[in-house]
């Protein structure tokens, strides 16, 4: 268990230190992009094609490529994998571990000039880098045509959301009790009441575009983010933060994910973030878990096959049984009626190593 009371504490530098990783490598020979970090084009025979005409060519040619490797930062990749395998009858072998383990594997065997995977999967802000180092090779489909520009980039597509919403417990609270937005957190009344996780700088810096796209000025968002970190706990670790909540140790937790909600409730835990209620705190911050093509695989219909399961019905009935949100909205979306903003990757990209320091420096208060 950790659970702070704004008590100094390592800086949430997991994200910066990926950078530094990248930096440090350098490019590796032969792996550059063909344009300042875009992905390769080679013309594939299923391009152009939708529907059954895709699916099939895409089948034909991944059966005769033979198995599939995927790395993937998300947890439960395997779930996908076998769902895919099971549907296709292509073998995937799945590589798993965090974000930072997964992608200094690649560099690594980039450097050497060895492809050991057909797919990479990690967090959008992640594979900027892989992006940016020519690693990533082009992937189109009308699913990804389908995307929000903010869901996808040259060399990426994503192809999960994670979303960062305010849970609470609802044996102390009912929704009505709940701000309209994390402005109210601010209230001296919510002191000791709330907690934030010690490393969501992500979730930090898009709330801070929210409240500026309306009208706030950035002197008195820093205020207003300062009385709210006074309020707070702070815990490491979304599920560790979420099973907080459920034992309340605090009545809310500021930026925990759905699907950490979810899976507690299921267990018939005391927990919501207002699904159904009507009162979502807004806003509710989304980033993407995104998927790739690797760049020179000798798989490339199978890779373009498992972004296409990943993004299509399939996947998403993979993603809703594990709790997980597509990375689009369906039918009865469980963030309906709720005032979503999504992370602007580029720009927290080319920002991290000060968005760490701010958000480092606001709950610590040193």
């Amino acid at each position: 268990m950790d659970l702070r009371r704004r008590t100094g504490f390592g800086k949430a530098m997991i994200a910066v230190g990926l950078a530094v990783l990248m930096a440090a490598c350098g490019s590796p020979p032969g792996t550059g992009a063909d344009q300042a970090g875009q992905p390769s084009s080679t013309a594939q025979p299923w391009d152009g094609l939708d529907g059954a005409a895709r699916e099939k060519a895409l089948i034909d040619a991944a059966k005769r490529e033979g198995e599939l490797t995927v790395y993937s930062a998300f947890n439960d990749e395997q779930a996908m994998a076998d769902a895919f395998t099971q549907k296709y009858g292509v073998k995937v072998n799945v590589y798993n571990a965090n974000s930072e383990t997964v992608l200094q594997r690649v560099v690594q065997e980039s450097t050497a000039k060895k492809l050991g995977n057909d797919v990479l999967v990690a967090p959008a802000t992640d594979m900027a880098a892989m992006e940016t180092r020519g690693l990533l090779g082009s992937y189109s489909s009308s699913y990804r045509d389908a995307m929000p520009q903010a869901g996808k980039s040259a060399g990426w597509t994503g192809v999960r959301r994670l979303a960062f919403v305010a849970g609470y417990n609802t044996g102390k609270l009912t929704p009505d009790q709940l701000p309209a937005d994390y402005a109210g957190f601010a209230d001296p009344k919510w002191n000791g009441r709330i907690s934030m996780e010690y490393s969501d700088i992500d979730w930090y810096a898009t709330l801070r575009r929210y409240y500026q796209q309306r009208g706030m000025a950035p002197a008195d968002i820093t205020s207003m983010l300062g009385r709210i970190a006074a309020n707070a706990k702070t815990a490491k670790g979304h599920t560790v933060q979420a099973e907080l909540l459920a034992a309340g140790q605090f009545d809310v937790a500021l930026s925990v994910y759905t699907q950490s909600i979810g899976r507690l409730t299921d267990k018939g835990a005391a927990v919501s973030f207002g699904e159904g209620t009507g009162h979502i705190v807004n806003p509710v911050v989304v980033r993407y878990d995104a998927g790739s093509v690797m760049r020179g695989t000798d798989n490339p219909a199978g890779a373009a096959l498992y972004l296409d399961f990943q993004l299509g019905p399939d996947g998403a009935a993979v993603d809703q049984r594990l709790r997980a949100l597509p990375p689009l909205p369906a039918d009865h979306d469980p963030l309906a009626g709720a005032d979503v903003i999504d992370l602007d990757v580029a720009d927290f990209v080319a920002h991290r190593t000060e968005i760490a320091d701010e958000y480092n420096q606001l709950i610590t208060g040193s």
